[in-house]
């Protein structure tokens, strides 16, 4: 989808409307609106697939490979249906929806055109980002920042910007719904739903009702990889990153409404798993 592309819809939807298209253009980019290639991404079962005898449009019922792929697609489906209809909502302060994921890790400096830079030891550094599902533009970005001389990105580190986010950004909320990947190691653990119940229990929140929602593995794209591609331009136009307060610079003006969350040491929380293993009685066994 382009700009261009865009603008001749418009045009036919509204003939009656006098619009150029250096004006529409002009209007796109107060929207703050990014258009993203979607090169890196690729499902592995879905590759899988691809090697199997069986096609897509020909599943074989007593064929377990083909069942396997059929309930794939119905859930890739299910789930992005379920994110089209949370996008077009316009919801209140009563109740938000957002996309959260980890940015690819950054590594510190990046001015490659400095040959000491290249053979130097780099810092890592992170990028949770929290970006807005639906219609409401006022509605802010968090981004909640740090680097592996603080913490690392353990299930711990990333419950603890949730918290962060939940107690900042959408404390007043009284319902927050939450896109993630499926990733078990960071988003779907039982230390991450412990946290939950925990969470909706805290005086430090408004929040009654917190939904979880999980994409298919392979197809998780969603609002917070916009966000991140415009981080990645914001850098490559700094062009010279040394530091952390550099790398906070460019996500900063990454975005005209995004509120960055700097995660000191204190921010984090060695959040544990409460759950309880289900113990079952076997006859003969004390």
């Amino acid at each position: 989808l382009t700009i261009f592309q865009m603008h001749e819809n418009f045009k036919e939807k509204h003939p009656g409307v006098a619009c150029s298209y250096e004006l529409y253009r002009s209007e796109v980019s107060k929207m703050n609106i990014a258009f993203v290639k979607l090169v890196n991404e690729e499902c592995e079962q879905c590759e899988h697939f691809s090697f199997h005898a069986h096609k897509k449009d020909n599943l074989k019922e007593d064929c377990e490979e083909c069942q396997s792929y059929k309930s794939h697609v119905e859930k890739v489906s299910s789930a992005r249906e379920a994110y089209k209809k949370d996008a077009e909502k316009v919801w209140g302060n009563e109740e938000m929806i957002y996309s959260a994921d980890l940015q690819k890790v950054i590594m510190l400096p990046r001015c490659d055109m400095f040959k000491s830079v290249v053979f130097t030891q780099r810092l890592s550094v992170y990028n949770e980002s929290y970006v807005p599902v639906g219609k409401k533009r006022e509605a802010k970005i968090g981004a909640c920042l740090w680097h592996e001389a603080v913490r690392g990105r353990k299930k711990e580190e990333i419950i603890s910007t949730v918290f962060k986010f939940l107690t900042t950004e959408a404390r007043d909320a009284k319902k927050v719904t939450l896109w993630m990947d499926n990733c078990t190691g960071q988003n779907k653990n039982w230390a991450f739903f412990t946290f939950l119940v925990f969470c909706v229990n805290s005086p430090r929140v408004c929040t009654q009702v917190i939904e979880i929602k999980y994409f298919e593995p392979g197809h998780t794209f969603m609002s917070v990889d916009s966000f991140h591609h415009r981080v990645e331009k914001s850098l490559h136009a700094m062009k010279k990153v040394y530091d952390f307060n550099d790398f906070k610079t460019a996500v900063k003006r990454s975005s005209t409404n995004v509120t960055v969350l700097d995660m000191k040491l204190e921010d984090f929380y060695e959040w544990k798993d409460f759950s309880t293993q289900e113990k079952k009685k076997i006859r003969g066994l004390t």
